[in-house]
């Protein structure tokens, strides 16, 4: 698929790498990464250049994606550069069922799954090898960490970050706010 649109990626560590990657992979060409970091301004990764600090989005027009696993500094960004376009971005690795809905700024790795009426919220990572179930409705400006599971009917409210490897059987409900550690296994 040829995209001639470009993409400015916020945060040049490891989950804007594998965004800048997956956009990559769908044709997308990386204008830069955004970085607050003064050692990483104006160095290059994976060699698309390092702009920053943030603020400065606001002078550039196109299309962003927050890359970083901070939901609350995903949350500020999108109300602070709302004027901006933020395309779901979803590595051709994953699936995701035609009859689900992502929201905008969205980011869904490589070998995750969202079934059939799953709604995922904005600015929400769904990463590798997670699986949201049929049914599923996760808040906006959530982390699904990597191989999570959320089976069918689960809600999930805002701003929560699941850790890698947490289950949720089916039907629970997850208040907006909650950390939910590493390997955690509802009852």
């Amino acid at each position: 698929m040829e995209v001639a649109k470009e993409l400015h990626v916020v945060g040049s560590g490891g989950h804007g790498r594998v965004v800048a990657s997956a956009a990559r992979a769908l044709g997308w060409k990386i204008a830069a990464f955004w970085d607050d970091r003064e050692s990483a301004i104006g160095t290059e990764v994976l060699g698309i250049p390092v702009r920053g600090p943030i603020a400065e989005l606001a002078t550039i027009q196109g299309y962003v994606n927050f890359a970083v696993g901070n939901n609350l500094a995903r949350m500020r960004w999108s109300e602070e550069f709302s004027r901006l376009e933020f395309p779901v971005i979803q590595h051709p690795f994953s699936f995701v069922d035609p009859n689900a809905t992502i929201l905008e700024g969205t980011f869904v790795s490589a070998g995750a799954v969202v079934m059939v009426a799953a709604r995922v919220g904005r600015h929400c990572i769904v990463n590798t090898n997670a699986a949201v179930d049929h049914d599923v409705v996760v808040g906006d400006f959530v982390h699904v960490g990597p191989g999570v599971a959320l089976a069918g009917g689960v809600q999930v409210g805002d701003r929560i970050h699941l850790d890698t490897g947490a289950s949720v059987p089916y039907g629970k409900i997850i208040p907006s706010d909650t950390v939910v550690p590493a390997g955690t296994t509802f009852l």
